[in-house]
């Protein structure tokens, strides 16, 4: 649950700074935990009902993001994509 929360947050935080989200985003969310919508939403009203396990979740999630946030502040391209090799250039030489 703490996975799905934060990668939700995450794309949230996406949202805000490039105005939209790819349509399915949560689904594929959902898909790669191995998580029904459906069943996420019944967690998630499972813990509105128990403040302190939510609290607890929460607490779990926020740590989880201070530590992303924390890891990116230290190294800003850490994730960001790398070139692909140049495939212009050979070490054979030419004729």
């Amino acid at each position: 649950m703490t996975k799905v929360l934060v990668e939700l947050h995450l794309a949230n935080a996406r949202r805000s700074h490039v105005g939209s989200l790819p349509d399915g985003l949560k689904d594929s969310v959902f898909a790669r935990h191995d998580v029904q919508r459906s069943d996420f939403e019944a967690t998630l009203r499972h813990y509105s009902r128990n403040p302190k396990a939510f609290d607890a979740l929460y607490n779990t999630v926020i740590d989880t993001l201070k530590a992303i946030e924390s890891r990116l502040r230290q190294n800003p391209y850490d994730d960001a994509p790398q070139p692909p090799p140049d495939r212009g250039s050979s070490s054979a030489p030419s004729e």
